[in-house]
């Protein structure tokens, strides 16, 4: 299920410098609930 979809921006004009890419990070648990799709931001749980 989708939760939402985030979304940045990085201000370096040129691939590979402006890719975004989305992750969960640090030791909580929620990563044993959420879902982050790397190269769309899609947030599921």
């Amino acid at each position: 299920m989708v939760v939402t979809k985030l979304e940045a921006t990085d201000s370096d004009g040129t691939p590979p410098g402006n890719k975004v890419k989305y992750d969960l990070i640090g030791r909580g648990k929620a990563s044993r609930y959420f879902d982050v799709e790397h190269d769309t931001g899609i947030v599921t749980i």
